[in-house]
């Protein structure tokens, strides 16, 4: 172009006068691109003359950076400049050095620290108009240095590595009024000098004046609250005072002779007076927790004792209306737990008195699963379901609410307070669970909870005690038959089914073409059609077929279990809903008698009588109790003399303590397996002084036999012991006697 023409030849006459850098100008290479030239000149003597010599220099590269970097000015010019946000750096004017102590930081940033560069909007927060005019204010004029949280800001600032994030300072504009500003700040640090600061700002005053507003107004609601709530709970212990004398009285005044009228009167006052302190108590438990002064009560409980006693109080209000009371408590939840037993019970209390409420016919549920689980924590979750009106999806948020029912008429025809699931809220809260409801109007409601608990232990564990057992249950409750077979079953049981007494003489009829038996028979006494009374009797008639029977009624102890015979195995009465321990112990006790009975016929039936027995000295290690006892008392009655050992390692000592004729040995034990302690006491023991072992174990898979003589052992018998075995197993290893057969 005829400009860079021009340049070229205003920089060859410049070099013709002077030397040095002269200028840049546009140059074409070979290839065609162009490049930024830098020309530099400098005299010399060529072959004698005065010449120059020129210099050309490609800084392409170095014009593109230096374009580069003014564009980049650029763009932040535009950026802070019309930014919204305050933007500002501070600079010392003496040099701030980070090996200073954070004091002498401090004061140094405020002695020597000013305002090097910010925006607009930095000025016009402080009431400034343009950044011209607060352009080199020392920090110490704007921020205000006996402000302790500023302070705290400076020190968090320094600890941080001159780093923060979103910290408040409180600030003087230029008229000085105090103003609350929401930083964040960087500092950069050269050499071991703090040399400047930069940092983005945000007046936050008048959030923070909305934010103490709040706080102030929540601080008188919450002081009234606790004003209204200690008002009712010293209302409440003033009534409860007189009330607990109108109750006692009554009770006093009920043992003295009475005609029927007086009784009559007598024990409406006392209904009447129980109702009236079942409010009182709820007031008061309601305007404990919302004064804040309510805690739980931390002890040890067992579930199912605590569940199953408080349903039980329900049996008789479920009698009457016809409904079936039921209980299921996971096999796999923990029993022996640590919380407030009385407060869960509370809970579970206005959930079952709710439930019978408002059902009229059907069936009530409380389960209990469980969520998660710790060796040391579980979360237990817990549900109430009835059958009964249920409540609209509209009404259901209202439920949890204090002195509120779903509707008002509700009220009117049950009567509440509408105060039991609002402490019930509560209460769950504190348990650190939660609480809803799942119901529809006409179809029944399901409220469920959680609840938090510490874990002691598990007090039912499945074991083999029951493995094999046989169990015929009868019930025309569909729900009730499920729950008991699941039980059974983890105990490891074997079960059938039967929903009414008609199913249960169909399937008794078929096991015994097929030559069938069952050890028990579980049996609803309440049941349409055959009732569970007759139906037993129908059952005694064929013993081949079942040999006992336990009696299931709905709470009602008067119904008596004498016309089943006086054979204790024949009739067992359980009261609804059954514990699962209670179920488990009578299906024990049947088992053990019918191990007892099916000796007796067995020695019976082979006409062998065992003679001129020796007692013997046996060693008997089982680590569960049921089965330890079972086999103490078949050896006792045979009149051998047992010293128990809970586990192996408790079997070696004693072995090596004392002296026995045999070891009787359980292979599953902790501490140490049976198999373990069988290889330690055939280590210290001479061949001579062989002592025999047989292992007693639920292990009755193909090897495991075969793995208890390679660890020593001399025979083995599997779970469920039967004494049969047992002592035919005795007789193969020791010497006890003759064995005479009886003709």
């Amino acid at each position: 172009p005829q400009q860079e023409v021009s340049k070229y030849l205003n920089s060859v006459e410049a070099m013709r006068n002077k030397s040095g850098n002269v200028g840049v100008w546009k140059h074409r290479k070979k290839d065609g691109t162009v490049i930024d030239a830098e020309i530099t000149s400098q005299p010399l003597i060529f072959e004698g003359r005065p010449a120059k010599l020129v210099i050309a220099k490609d800084i392409t590269e170095r014009k593109q950076m230096e374009d580069a970097v003014r564009r980049s000015e650029e763009r932040y010019r535009a950026f802070v400049e019309q930014s919204s946000e305050a933007i500002w750096c501070f600079e010392f004017e003496k040099p701030l050095f980070v090996e200073f102590s954070v004091e002498e930081q401090i004061e140094h940033a405020y002695q020597y620290g000013y305002l090097a560069e910010c925006n607009d909007a930095m000025a016009r927060l402080y009431g400034f108009n343009s950044a011209d005019e607060i352009l080199g204010a020392k920090l110490a004029d704007m921020l205000v240095s006996s402000d302790p949280q500023n302070i705290e800001y400076l020190k968090a600032f320094i600890h941080s590595g001159y780093r923060l994030v979103d910290a408040e300072t409180h600030e003087a504009d230029k008229d000085g009024k105090i103003r609350c500003f929401l930083n964040n700040l960087i500092g950069v640090v050269e050499e071991g000098r703090v040399v400047r600061a930069w940092g983005l700002q945000r007046d936050i005053t008048e959030r923070k004046q909305a934010e103490e507003a709040m706080m102030r107004a929540k601080e008188a609601a919450e002081a009234a609250n606790r004003a209204k709530s200690e008002f009712l709970a010293n209302m409440s212990h003033e009534i409860r005072t007189p009330m607990n004398g109108i109750i006692g009285m009554t009770e006093l005044l009920s043992d003295t002779p009475l005609d029927s009228e007086q009784r009559e009167y007598l024990e409406m006052v006392r209904l009447s007076a129980d109702s009236l302190l079942e409010i009182v108590n709820d007031i008061l438990d309601f305007s404990k927790i919302e004064a804040g002064k309510f805690k739980l009560d931390l002890s040890a409980f067992s579930l199912q004792d605590t569940l199953g006693d408080t349903m039980k109080t329900f049996a008789p209000r479920a009698h009457e209306k016809g409904i079936e009371l039921i209980l299921h408590i996971a096999p796999l939840a923990p029993d022996s737990l640590t919380g407030d037993a009385v407060r869960l019970r509370q809970i579970v209390v206005n959930m079952l008195g709710n439930a019978v409420k408002f059902t009229e016919s059907g069936e009530i549920a409380l389960r209990v699963e469980v969520e998660s689980q710790t060796q040391e924590e579980a979360v237990l979750h817990f549900s109430v379901r009835d059958t009964g009106i249920g409540i609209p999806p509209e009404k259901q948020r209202l439920i949890f609410e204090a002195f509120t029912q779903a509707d008002a008429s509700t009220t009117r025809k049950f009567g509440g307070t509408g105060l039991g699931l609002a402490i019930s809220s509560r209460l769950v809260e504190l348990m650190g669970g939660a609480i809803w409801v799942e119901s529809e109007a006409g179809r029944g409601s399901t409220f469920h909870f959680t609840a938090r608990f510490d874990v002691n232990q598990s007090m039912l564990q499945s074991d083999s005690a029951l493995r094999g057992f046989s169990a015929l249950i009868v019930d025309d409750n569909q729900t009730t038959l499920g729950i008991l077979a699941e039980s059974l079953e983890y105990w490891g049981a074997n079960t059938a089914l039967a929903r009414g007494a008609a199913e249960a003489l169909k399937e008794t009829m078929q096991a015994r073409v097929e030559g069938r038996s069952y050890d028990v028979a579980i049996v609803d006494a309440e049941m349409p059609g055959i009732d569970g009374l007759t139906l037993i009797s129908l059952l005694k008639e064929n013993p081949q077929t079942v040999r006992s029977a336990i009696l299931l009624v709905s709470a009602v102890k008067g119904r008596s279990t004498s016309a089943l015979g006086s054979d204790p195995f024949l009739a067992c009465q359980l009261i609804k809903p059954v514990k699962p321990a209670e179920l488990k112990a009578a299906m024990l006790r049947i088992a053990n008698a019918r191990d007892a009975q099916r000796e007796k016929t067995s020695l019976a039936a082979k006409r062998t009588l065992l003679t001129a027995q020796r007692p013997l000295r046996v060693l008997l290690a089982e680590d569960n109790p049921v089965n330890r006892h079972l086999a103490v008392r078949m050896l006792e009655r045979h009149g051998h003399q047992v010293v128990v050992a809970n586990n192996g390692r408790e079997a070696v000592e004693a072995f090596e303590q004392d002296s026995f004729d045999l070891i009787l040995m359980d292979v599953q034990m902790p501490e140490m397996s049976g198999l373990e302690a069988a290889a330690v006491i055939r280590s210290r023991q001479s061949r001579a002084g062989r002592i025999p072992i047989i292992a007693m174990t639920a292990y009755a898979m193909k090897g495991d036999r075969e793995r208890c003589l390679e660890a020593g052992m001399d025979d083995y018998v599997s779970k469920p012991v039967r004494a049969e075995e047992l002592f035919r197993a005795i007789e193969s290893v020791v010497n006890c006697g003759s064995v005479t057969e009886v003709i």
